[in-house]
């Protein structure tokens, strides 16, 4: 009867122990697998959660003004260097949005043949139907 109480404990244990003790937890592995944006935004709300963590603790006294300083200026650093990584980001992303939206206007512009007035490919060099040369 022991054996199977002890059994059933060490289950229990295991059962329990097991999200603690696994390599990747389900939020880590959530954080890796977004794009690069949302890890940026995530480390960004990580480390003003953090500040305000550190200020909270330095009101109750559990640490020191040395101590609360020195983690305080290290987390505001990180945190301005992401909201800087993130605005360069959306810099490139609102700058690859617009060369995008030009090349369809540029397309767009190309789809008649300013001889005969055909319709063109977008792709067409040539009018398919005078042959003159699209530029």
């Amino acid at each position: 009867m022991l054996a199977i109480e002890l059994l059933i404990l060490v289950a229990l244990i295991a059962y329990l122990g097991y999200p603690i003790y696994r390599p990747e937890s389900a939020l880590y592995t959530g954080i890796l697998e977004g794009d690069e944006y949302h890890k940026l935004l995530y480390r960004k709300d990580t480390s003003l959660l953090t500040i305000k963590d550190l200020e909270f603790e330095f009101e109750t006294g559990k640490i020191d003004e040395e101590d609360y300083l020195q983690l305080k200026n290290r987390y505001e650093a990180d945190a301005i260097k992401l909201m800087k990584e993130i605005d360069s980001y959306k810099k490139a992303s609102e700058s690859e949005g617009a060369k995008v939206t030009a090349m369809k206007s540029e397309s767009a512009v190309k789809k008649f043949c300013s001889a005969c007035g055909n319709k063109l490919e977008t792709s067409a060099k040539f009018c398919s139907s005078c042959g003159t040369k699209v530029s």
